[in-house]
């Protein structure tokens, strides 16, 4: 093989070395994209490592232990791509979470935090790599018990909710 032959293919493997790098690049940013939407995400953070502090010191521990807070209720999403007026719309729930913005990755979950008259305090937006909750549509309160399922080999902590709660989605609901 010539050496004009040999450079030709050594730039054309740097160029697709290169592309696919740049490519995993851009994946990674898509990823990641929630720490450029103006959200604070180590407020939220901090929530998970105190669930996780709460995880390792005992199984169960109340919601309102986590989020130290004043609120009436909270709504875990079931459907991350939903806005908080079309959430409302659709459960026909009286609440205001206008605010809250539908957002379009898998990687994120949501509970949405609301006061006694359904207007809108706090979104709390969590990663599913670090935190799973093993169900989702209900309505839960500062009372609602959360009871710890496990802590699997890469730290994510996983939670049930486990009393006082209701399902949104139950047309029963008072």
């Amino acid at each position: 093989m010539s050496s004009k032959v040999k450079v030709v293919v050594i730039a054309i493997i740097g160029v697709f070395a290169l592309s696919l790098i740049l490519l995993g690049i851009r994946s990674a940013l898509g990823t990641l994209k929630e720490l450029d939407d103006g959200y604070d995400y180590k407020k939220a953070d901090s929530y998970v490592k105190k669930i996780k502090k709460l995880c390792d010191a005992q199984d169960e521990f109340l919601v309102g232990d986590v989020f130290q807070f004043e609120y009436d209720r909270a709504y875990v999403f079931k459907d991350n791509y939903m806005s908080g007026e079309s959430f409302a719309r659709q459960y026909n729930l009286d609440i205001s979470i206008n605010q809250v913005e539908a957002v379009d990755t898998e990687i994120l979950r949501r509970i949405v935090f609301v006061d006694e008259n359904g207007d809108y305090i706090y979104e709390f937006r969590y990663n599913v790599e670090k935190l799973t909750l093993m169900e989702e549509g209900m309505i839960i309160y500062p009372e609602t018990i959360i009871k710890k399922e496990g802590i699997e080999p890469n730290g994510r902590c996983i939670i049930e909710l486990v009393g006082n709660y209701k399902y949104y989605y139950d047309r029963n609901i008072d």
